[in-house]
């Protein structure tokens, strides 16, 4: 998957002036997603979202663990992609609060976490989200089978570029 070809998960980067590259992006700051997690994987999780940023506009990094109690002067429009309530956690990560303006992409829930993302308020937050970028096919179905327009976006690290290295100079060379 691409996100920059993925037109739903994509439109509210769009609309709101975002684009690589663009210094005159209309956007003031955009979030990016931390952990407070020993699982490197979260990290590259925020890492596949980080190459989507515009590097001239101001970053604003929060807890993906806190982002129900996360307070900013304005929205920050966010990338969220990642493994959500993945201790089943509730009323402490979700939904988000108002100070984050998503982009749901390549989400995943797993089944003990499902009571938390589709509580009473989550059912609420989700679709106005619309629509939800999910990172499997157990997370479409959960979603649509709540009522939640859903599609399949695959995770977001598959979109991972490869790092371009050059060669390290050889300082020497050894005849044995």
């Amino acid at each position: 998957p691409d996100l920059r070809t993925n037109a739903q998960a994509w439109e509210r980067y769009a609309e709101a002036g975002v684009t690589l590259g663009d210094a005159s992006s209309a956007v003031h700051a955009v979030g990016l997603l931390t952990y407070a997690t020993s699982n490197i994987g979260d990290d590259i999780q925020s890492l596949a979202a980080a190459q989507y940023l515009d590097a001239e506009v101001p970053l604003d990094c929060f807890n993906r663990d806190a982002l129900s109690t996360l307070v900013r002067p304005a929205p920050r429009l966010t990338i969220l992609n990642g493994w959500y309530a993945h201790r089943g956690e509730t009323g402490t990560n979700w939904p988000p609060s108002a100070a984050i303006d998503p982009v749901p992409v390549s989400m995943h829930v797993t089944a003990p976490a499902a009571s938390a993302i589709l509580s009473s308020d989550g059912l609420v937050w989700l679709p106005r989200q619309a629509s939800i970028g999910c990172r499997d096919d157990a997370t479409l179905r959960l979603m649509q089978r709540h009522g939640v327009e859903a599609s399949l976006t695959g995770c977001l690290t598959l979109t991972l570029r490869q790092p371009t290295l050059e060669p390290a100079p050889r300082l020497a060379v050894w005849a044995v």
